[in-house]
């Protein structure tokens, strides 16, 4: 027993310090990231990089939502597509009159989530977006799909299934990705390139691409469109040219120019590990590098928020 218990410490240890040193990979000097990031495994990476996606945009996102009357009012949240956590458990950490659940394909990351932050206003289970759930029918304000869209096959399940989840006139809250809004300055162009790489990778695999839910909001202005029966649009941060109308997170000052530059590189290694693209983290270390010392540097995210009310 004593020999188990010795080895379980050791691997939460030396996991403990693979998660330490990913997350601050533009600290070291660039022979040392490279390491890092190759000795990595997948969900290490994944593991860093969801976290330091919250480290990032949290707070900016968080206060654009407090903003809104329809989150104000809202009571209970569920969230489709948890991953591992950490997103919601804030959520539930700021606000602390709601109630949240969270909805997982992977069983280790629901199981993962629920020791590390469940509590009695945040759950966690396991299951499908596009499966619906007859235990979830009318319980949610909202239901939120957080940079989750992008990576299903079929949306518009997700979507109907989300519908029934809601209680009359309830929200769906979208927050996925939209690559023509990412703007930088110092621009990235290692960023740039790995992006429309995976773009033309995932057109060619005949698989969702970053620009779903504006895909999304085109097609709701269309009559023809199923959907249009069910949902309204109440808010999008592009309109349906692709125009930015808005951007609530914009990063700027030298602490968030480290996160982003971090999380960056990790982006960088899911897109090549992902997609099988060739990515010059090389270049892109340099160029982050430029970005972290630029004073006046700033970052505005590939997002696109979308807000859907229940008709």
């Amino acid at each position: 027993m004593k020999k188990h218990l010795l080895t379980a410490s050791i691997l939460l240890e030396t996991a403990s310090e693979t998660s330490e040193g990913l997350s601050r990979l533009i600290n070291d000097d660039k022979a040392t990231c490279l390491q890092k990031l190759e000795a990595a495994s997948d969900s290490e990476v994944w593991d860093v990089f969801l976290t330091g996606q919250t480290d990032l945009f949290f707070d900016l996102e968080s206060t654009w939502l407090a903003k809104n009357t329809w989150w104000k009012e809202s009571k209970n949240i569920l969230d489709i597509g948890s991953g591992n956590g950490d997103y919601l458990y804030r959520l539930s950490s700021t606000f602390h009159k709601k109630r949240f659940c969270g909805i997982e394909l992977v069983p280790q990351s629901v199981e993962k989530a629920t020791n590390l932050y469940a509590h009695d206003r945040l759950t966690f289970q396991q299951g499908d977006a596009e499966v619906f759930n007859e235990r979830l029918k009318e319980s949610a304000d909202v239901v939120m799909f957080h940079a989750t869209l992008m990576h299903l096959q079929n949306e518009r399940t997700a979507l109907e299934n989300a519908a029934k989840y809601l209680k009359p006139n309830g929200y769906v809250l979208i927050m996925d990705g939209f690559d023509p809004a990412y703007k930088s300055f110092p621009p990235v162009t290692a960023i740039d390139n790995a992006m429309q790489l995976a773009a033309e990778v995932k057109r060619g695999q005949n698989k969702k691409n970053r620009q779903v839910s504006f895909e999304l909001l085109q097609a709701l202005s269309s009559d023809a469109f199923a959907l249009n029966d069910v949902f309204e649009v109440v808010f999008s941060s592009i309109d349906t040219f692709g125009n930015e109308i808005c951007n609530p997170v914009c990063i700027k000052g030298a602490l968030k120019r480290k996160q982003f530059s971090n999380h960056a590189l990790l982006l960088l290694s899911l897109f090549q590990r992902t997609y099988n693209i060739p990515v010059d983290l090389d270049k892109a270390f340099d160029e982050l590098c430029v970005f972290v010392n630029e004073k006046n540097g700033w970052m505005r995210s590939g997002m696109h928020f979308l807000v859907l009310r229940k008709k």
